[in-house]
């Protein structure tokens, strides 16, 4: 398939997550948790043209929460926990 003729699904406040400037980078962070963040944060500081990347709809890796509805309840839930007590298997 060409690329126009691929379905690109699209959440809200993302784009099409085809964007992004073309040329080259000094520094390229692969992840926006916190330390990605952190490394994206001091890399631009200090002259380097960066791009921090994700594969999420949100940044802050596991210092992000979300939620759900249940019975007309709305619950949210923090990632990190579970994730450090290894719930996420």
């Amino acid at each position: 398939k060409t690329d126009a003729e691929r379905e690109v699904h699209v959440f809200k406040g993302t784009g099409d997550g085809m964007s992004g400037e073309e040329g080259e980078y000094d520094v390229v962070v692969i992840g926006s948790g916190m330390g990605g963040l952190a490394c994206g944060a001091l890399s631009a500081l200090y002259g380097s043209k960066t791009l921090v990347l994700e594969s999420h709809i949100k940044v802050g890796g596991s210092a992000h929460t979300f939620s759900r509805l249940h019975d007309g309840g709305k619950y949210s839930f923090e990632v990190g926990p579970s994730i450090f007590e290894g719930l996420d298997k």
